[in-house]
């Protein structure tokens, strides 16, 4: 086959007559059609390839993906936020309680993204992923 044939009828005529089999010539046809899309108007004159819509479940998925990812990134952001005062209340007393801290961030602001209030296990969470051991 030439290099990179420009057209289809250029591709299928490069195959030699012993590569011309069903699945041969459609791959052919795919690879000039990836590379020059404007190349289906010869075999459908007056068609153009456009993008493929998406079903209900398609973007449904794709929704529901950004959304996670997003519930990801405010959660980091809130975590990396959080940590320094985490430390810092740790370091300042290495015996603080779960309750001190939990007063602690509710004073400086800090809500728990899905519940009202703080919880032992949501402020247990944090200190471990961060490594901040209390005493």
């Amino acid at each position: 086959m030439p290099t990179d044939p420009m057209t289809i009828t250029e591709a299928i005529d490069a195959l030699s007559e012993d590569e011309r089999d069903a699945g041969r010539i459609m791959e052919s046809i795919r690879d000039v059609v990836d590379r020059v899309p404007a190349s289906i108007e010869e075999l459908f004159p007056g068609m153009t390839l456009t993008a493929k819509r998406k079903s209900r479940k398609e973007i449904a998925d794709d929704a529901n993906k950004a959304s996670v990812a997003r519930r990801q990134r405010q959660t980091d952001e809130r975590y990396s936020a959080m940590v320094p005062f985490l430390q810092k209340w740790v370091n300042e007393d290495p015996d603080i309680s779960l309750s001190q801290i939990k007063t602690k961030l509710t004073a400086e602001g800090f809500k728990p993204l899905r519940s009202a209030t703080w919880n032992r296990a949501s402020i247990l969470y944090m200190l471990n992923r961060a490594g901040i051991k209390r005493d």
